[in-house]
């Protein structure tokens, strides 16, 4: 009966990604995805990875050569600004070995690295070349970044540890964990992920864990994540038209100059007012945390220094300790009065809109114009490209706009 329990217990884990929500705690678990993975091969020249393959290890080989896997999660993307980590399970498949039981102990990375393209053949043990962008055991971004200790930087607290034997899964769970979250959370730029270690005192003790890239998604690496939040947030995707550049990203996403966006709750009755605001930096997509609105249904606004203030198509529902997802980019019909213009292949917000009274005409033209011929730069307000110069193809976005009368559209 116990066996089968945890057999369930593991299953479950797997199967699902929730969010449970509790009147009192407003209590959320939300199932992540590895965002990077990869080994560190022990190397005196630092030229060995495994970036994009389907396994990662830690421990030492029969060679007496030491394996440290590195594991990152997109925390920030996912769980809102502000919300309290209460629990942290790491689930990890191990899918060979070469010793019995084992001690597998997490530290948080205390440097920056990296997965490039690299791919080892066959069962990927001894690596492959590395290639630009790699973690490597002498460089943490191969080969313009070295770590300050061969082998990797990372904290002497111990985050984790468990004890792993045979193929199957592994949790590691721990306060420490959750503290290593919260800071994830509250500073994403101190987010390098975990390395982990598994007994380098004796020879013949690696462990082969299955990564990001594995052909069984089953298999793949997960972070459980159980956090309290007590506001409304909303995770909004939108693009500003002249700051989409090209090329086009991975997944079809365009490359986006980043600027402060404020997005405003405005109710869903007349005269519309504004109920709440929130701002964050944004080159795609970013969470928006509401401090002073309640529960209820308002129109999502949209604002960025100098594009036209675009409102959703409808009221979206909102809940205290719950959050929202809104998108801009996928179709025209996500803007009230289809007020979106496809750039790169995304719906975009107008952009000329410089002196912000929700219409692009010859005042701001003129405006564009005047800082253009006077070869004004930095971030200023009639920089629509954001490339913090103001120039003829910023004239051009802001003429265009204002022939074709573009203005906010609203209820």
């Amino acid at each position: 009966m116990k066996t089968f329990l945890k057999k369930f217990l593991i299953f479950t884990l797997f199967t699902f990604s929730f969010v449970f929500i509790s009147n009192d705690s407003y209590s959320v678990t939300d199932t992540l995805s590895a965002n990077s993975d990869n080994t560190l091969y022990q190397d005196d020249f630092g030229t060995v990875s495994n970036g994009k393959g389907n396994y990662f290890f830690a421990g030492k080989t029969l060679g007496d050569r030491i394996r440290r896997g590195l594991i990152s999660f997109d925390v920030t993307g996912q769980i809102p600004p502000g919300a309290v980590v209460t629990d942290v399970q790491l689930v990890l498949h191990m899918s060979k070995t070469i010793s019995g039981s084992k001690r597998a102990t997490l530290y948080t990375a205390s440097k920056n690295w990296g997965e490039g393209e690299s791919y080892a053949n066959g069962e990927e043990g001894t690596g492959t070349q590395a290639e630009t962008g790699d973690a490597t055991w002498i460089n943490n971004i191969y080969d313009t970044e070295d770590w300050g200790t061969p082998g990797g930087d990372y904290s002497e607290t111990e985050s984790a540890s468990t004890n792993v034997d045979g193929v199957g899964f592994y949790i590691w769970n721990d306060p420490q964990m959750s503290a290593d979250v919260q800071g994830w959370v509250n500073n994403e730029s101190s987010n390098y992920g975990w390395i982990i270690l598994v007994d380098e005192e004796d020879i013949g003790t690696a462990k082969r864990f299955d990564t990001r890239e594995n052909s069984n998604a089953a298999f793949r690496p997960k972070l459980i994540v159980t956090y309290t939040f007590n506001q409304i947030a909303l995770q909004m995707s939108a693009f500003t038209e002249g700051f989409v550049q090209s090329p086009i990203l991975s997944a079809g996403i365009p490359l986006s100059i980043p600027d402060t966006f404020r997005v405003y709750l405005r109710n869903s009755f007349a005269p519309y007012s504004i109920v709440d605001s929130a701002k964050a930096f944004s080159g795609s997509e970013s969470w928006y945390v509401f401090s002073s609105a309640p529960s209820g249904s308002y129109y999502i606004m949209a604002d960025q220094r100098n594009s036209v203030n675009t409102w959703s198509k409808f009221p979206q529902s909102f809940s205290t300790g719950s959050f929202a997802y809104y998108d801009f980019t996928t179709s025209a019909t996500q803007a009230f009065g289809n007020n979106l213009v496809l750039k790169e292949g995304s719906y975009c917000l107008y952009s000329g809109d410089v002196n912000k009274d929700n219409s692009i005409n010859l005042t701001d033209v003129l405006q564009v114009y005047n800082s253009a011929v006077a070869f004004q730069s930095g971030y200023i307000v009639t920089d629509v490209t954001g490339n913090n110069s103001v120039d003829l193809t910023d004239i051009l976005i802001t003429y265009n706009n204002s022939t074709n009368f573009i203005q906010e559209r609203r209820p």
